[in-house]
């Protein structure tokens, strides 16, 4: 018996399950900038629920008793390492970790699962030892409706670090824009925007004149700064491109 773990206090004591305050507000702002960096903090100073399913039985032994359970010197340790096995999909089919803001939402999308409560910053540590991705609230196993966190912010938050999101990052800009001069597409502006589900749109403004070869070739540029580029590519996970026409006059 881990006597340690037993007189240890519980920083979750009287945890019902609901969802925090700060998580709430974020969730409820529109803008979807805020909404994702709301999230974040929320995910950073705060605690998630993970799901904890059913173990398998443990057998019998050779004279027909129950086989001995094993040993769980940290229950919410082996919880999260096995929520960090479960995956779902987000948007652009990458994999990612299911986590929950309240028992209720976890519930709805795994009934049978027992909800356990672990800090932000440590469902963060091990998602990087898995998906690196944190999908927040997914409605069923399949992701749908899940608030996606890439790299960069699971990262910042299971270090402690204060996050810059994609779209705020100057670093991030001048990658994309560096790979357009280099490829003499100097020409096309682009901008990075936030999605509500936490996905990043890039969005491409190609010249007026530029012929279909031309363009094609700037979206090329753009996809292998973002595959060729450590600094994005760490800083980056799904990237939905945009190209539209400089002269259109409903540039989002």
């Amino acid at each position: 018996m881990d006597v340690d773990r037993l007189l240890r206090p519980n920083p979750f004591a009287g945890d019902r399950g609901r969802m925090s305050p700060a998580m709430r507000e974020a969730l409820d702002e529109p803008d979807p900038g805020r909404r994702l960096s709301g999230v974040v903090a929320a995910v950073a100073a705060g605690r998630l629920l993970v799901p904890a399913l059913p173990h398998e039985h443990p057998g019998r032994t050779a004279d027909g008793g129950v086989a001995e359970h094993s040993e769980e010197p940290d229950p919410t340790g082996q919880a999260v390492a096995q929520a960090a096995t479960l995956s779902v999909r987000i948007p652009g089919g990458r994999f990612a970790t299911p986590v929950f803001s309240s028992a209720d939402r976890l519930l709805a999308c795994y009934p049978d699962a027992r909800p356990i409560p672990v800090l932000g910053r440590n469902a963060a540590a091990q998602a990087l030892a898995s998906t690196g991705i944190l999908a927040l609230d997914p409605q069923d196993p399949s992701g749908r409706g899940a608030v996606a966190l890439g790299r960069g912010a699971v990262a910042a938050i299971a270090a402690g670090e204060e996050w810059v999101p994609p779209w705020d990052n100057p670093k991030v800009l001048d990658g994309f824009a560096e790979a357009l001069a280099e490829r003499g597409a100097g020409d096309a502006d682009l901008r990075l925007q936030p999605t509500p589900d936490g996905i990043l749109r890039l969005v491409l403004a190609i010249p007026g004149d530029a012929g279909a070869g031309e363009a094609y070739a700037i979206v090329e540029a753009v996809v292998g700064a973002a595959e060729a580029n450590p600094y994005l590519r760490s800083h980056l996970d799904v990237v939905e491109i945009l190209p539209v026409s400089a002269n259109s006059q409903s540039i989002p």
